[in-house]
């Protein structure tokens, strides 16, 4: 997006709404549509041009069962971070005890990006259809603004 940095501003893409509001963490679902069985589901934590502290972030409900395959982390400014994903049904809104990384977390270290496929310690990678999504940051250094896109294969098609 070309003018990502700008708030309260909206664009159409891929049929999509996407809203940025300052200060505030935004998510979109369902943003990039690969194929017919494939999806992203990303979230931005923004501090408003401050850096970003510890604790969590905001929650995103998912309409959708999925498996995640690939996270990546996209950061404004070279840092480190430490980001947790909590998943639980909408009755039980997720807490630590829910955590789907195994407290290992999505890292960056001295980077703007990483990104991973290998997620063999975590407590499971299965989003069933109406669970929500709570990210946690753990620990993090320098950066802003940070985007956390979870890929996956949609269930049941």
């Amino acid at each position: 997006i070309a003018a990502f940095g700008q708030a309260n501003t909206t664009w159409t893409y891929a049929a999509n709404t996407v809203m940025l509001a300052a200060n505030t963490a935004y998510a979109q679902a369902n943003v990039a549509n690969n194929t017919a069985n494939s999806t992203c589901i990303a979230f931005v934590i923004d501090g408003g041009g401050t850096a970003i502290t510890a604790g969590e972030k905001g929650c995103l409900e998912i309409p959708f069962g999925c498996d995640i395959v690939r996270w990546t982390i996209l950061a404004d400014l070279s840092g480190t971070a430490n980001i947790d994903i909590w998943s639980s049904n909408y009755a039980f809104l997720p807490t630590a005890a829910n955590t789907m990384t195994g407290n290992l977390g999505m890292t960056l270290s001295a980077s703007r990006s990483n990104q991973s496929t290998i997620m063999t310690n975590w407590r499971g990678t299965r989003i069933n259809a109406g669970n929500v999504l709570c990210y946690n940051v753990q620990s993090t250094a320098t950066i802003t603004r940070a985007t956390i896109s979870l890929y996956c294969n949609k269930l049941g098609h």
